[in-house]
């Protein structure tokens, strides 16, 4: 078995899939596509990302309300779909009105345009892992119901044989993992 690493938007690794330049995905949920399946394998919380001159960088947590009036730096609509849909729809649950939003298709990237004061923004809890100097990530108040799914996706017909091993060792490992269709 030979395992390549190729890092991939999800909406990039919808088309890979499909057109068999790759076997298996990690991704954000792509949405219904014919002969795709897929797996739940984590499910996590927004958080809030804020540069550390922000007026609430020192809050235990914050609220979506307290967006009102920001520069949002959010995942942008095509290339970022899932995220945008779920963050912009968080904000318009809350009727949050921003100011002004600037799309950038990585975490990392949002991360860094925050700690350069550009924006705020919204992103899944794991990326705290990787926080640059001069960002925290503040938990979400009020939001329980509103989680980022991350999962594995492959073709339905797909002919590699490490791709049912893998799915076997990925399911037994999470023993919590779901199924998507």
């Amino acid at each position: 078995v030979s395992l390549t690493l190729r890092e991939m938007t999800s909406a990039q690794q919808s088309v890979a899939l499909r057109e068999e330049q790759i076997d298996l995905g990690v991704s954000r949920p792509l949405g219904l596509l014919g002969g795709i399946r897929s797996l739940r394998v984590y499910r996590e919380p927004l958080s809030a990302v804020l540069p550390l001159s922000h007026r609430l960088s020192e809050a235990t947590a914050i609220s979506a309300q307290d967006f009102n009036g920001e520069t949002l730096i959010t995942y942008p609509p095509v290339e970022g779909v899932y995220l945008h849909d779920l963050i912009l729809g968080l904000l318009h649950v809350h009727n949050v009105s921003i100011s002004d939003i600037q799309h950038v298709t990585q975490t990392h990237s949002i991360l860094a345009l925050v700690g350069a004061g550009l924006g705020v923004g919204l992103v899944p809890q794991s990326a705290e892992r990787v926080l640059p100097a001069g960002v925290v990530l503040k938990p979400l108040l009020d939001v329980d119901d509103v989680k980022a799914d991350l999962i594995l996706a492959w073709r339905e017909n797909t002919d590699n044989p490490a791709c049912a091993l893998a799915i076997s060792h990925i399911t037994q490992a999470l023993g919590d993992a779901t199924w998507l269709e």
